[in-house]
């Protein structure tokens, strides 16, 4: 059995979609998987699959209640009595979700010490998983300090914090490592912590959020590096909701290849191995690209749009000196050469915005339209 944890330092920064799909890509290589949900606030992963949960359904908050305070004596018994939800036709992808339909919630059925709830969590996973022969577990946390957070970075053999490129993410990303930190500096098993940098937009280049996260977020991880750098894609964010594992209408996108790089990375085995390329180059290449279709991204061509004139000026402004005769007492190569250079300068804007965006546009959306007939051909 393997336990992953996917976690976050504040909420809103694709933490639920990651979670999905790493575990989606698992489950295709042929390992059963259970998603479980443990984000007992937002219970994003649970309102997900809402019309697969009813009131028969296991729930992480009926097991917690039925442990009466964590009580690891009791996890078979339970686990005896847990039959995860099916996600899929073949078996190999099951949810547990976080609350049933109109499920109250008492709080005070949380309140116990970490180490207890830890050792909880390990053994009622390590029954069910025995007796549903469940491969994978991957436990999809609240994004921020909670209890069965905490506990689940405990009980994981890996732990993931997604983070966002900006300031206030990575705050709390500090924030939420130290406090794991603090948790387990006494215990034996400490959480091993991986990052990974979500949403990548245009506006951030690899170098840069690389030589930055070197600075102050990799020393912190188990690897000494960060995990993956993930790009912003917006077909995902428009079709979530609809169907969120967006790595299956992908199977050759930028992100599935992430995911399936980073499991290779997590678990250095078969079948994780396998998922990703055993060129050394080409896994550089994948790790290091934060955009599939950089010339095709909206924000790009705006900015390539509004900064193109500026970019003219230059040639315009040679071209109409040398017409006025101002470069008359210039050397004559000199003129050829400011000459020939505004006329090649202006000839290579044109043909970039003539012919090679076209082209970037068009991958963009052949691309698109493949993923909105998958999507079509998987919801029906």
């Amino acid at each position: 059995m393997k336990v992953l944890c996917v976690t976050s330092g504040k909420g809103g920064v694709g933490k639920t979609t990651l979670c999905l799909n790493i575990a989606r890509q698992i489950s295709l290589r042929g390992l059963r998987t259970l998603i479980v949900d443990f984000d007992i606030h937002n219970k994003g992963t649970t309102g997900l699959f809402l019309n697969r949960v009813d009131d028969s359904s296991p729930s992480v908050i009926s097991i917690v209640d039925a442990s009466h305070g964590f009580d690891p004596s009791n996890a078979k018994q339970i686990a005896d009595s847990t039959k995860p939800i099916p996600l899929d036709n073949v078996g190999n992808l099951y949810l547990l979700p976080a609350t049933r339909p109109r499920e109250m919630i008492r709080w005070s059925g949380f309140v116990a010490e970490n180490a207890r709830i830890v050792d909880f969590v390990r053994e009622f996973l390590a029954q069910l998983t025995s007796k549903q022969g469940i491969d994978v577990v991957v436990i999809d946390c609240y994004g921020g300090i909670d209890t069965l957070t905490v506990a689940a970075a405990g009980a994981a053999d890996k732990t993931i914090i997604v983070n966002e490129p900006d300031v206030i993410t990575f705050s709390g990303t500090l924030l939420l490592y130290t406090y794991l930190a603090d948790t387990y500096a006494e215990s034996q098993r400490k959480p091993q912590v991986h990052f990974v940098i979500n949403r990548i937009t245009s506006r951030h280049s690899f170098r840069f959020l690389n030589d930055e996260y070197e600075k102050h977020l990799s020393k912190l991880a188990v690897s000494r590096s960060i995990l993956a750098y993930f790009p912003y894609d917006k077909l995902i964010l428009e079709t979530f909701g609809d169907y969120p594992f967006f790595s299956e209408l992908l199977p050759k996108g930028l992100l599935t290849q992430k995911i399936r790089l980073m499991l290779s990375e997590l678990w250095d085995e078969e079948p994780f191995r396998s998922m990703a390329p055993a060129s050394g180059r080409k896994r550089r290449k994948i790790y290091e690209s934060t955009s599939e279709t950089p010339l095709a991204d909206p924000e790009q061509i705006i900015r390539t749009v509004i900064t193109a004139p500026v970019w003219l000026t230059i040639p315009a402004v040679l071209l109409a000196v040398l017409n006025s005769g101002a470069g008359q007492s210039l050397h004559y190569r000199v003129i050829q050469f400011a000459f020939y250079f505004s006329v090649l300068l202006c000839f290579f804007i044109a043909a970039a915005i003539g012919l090679f965006e076209p082209v970037q546009v068009t991958r963009w959306l052949v691309r698109a339209a493949g993923f909105h007939r998958r999507k079509r051909r998987l919801i029906v």
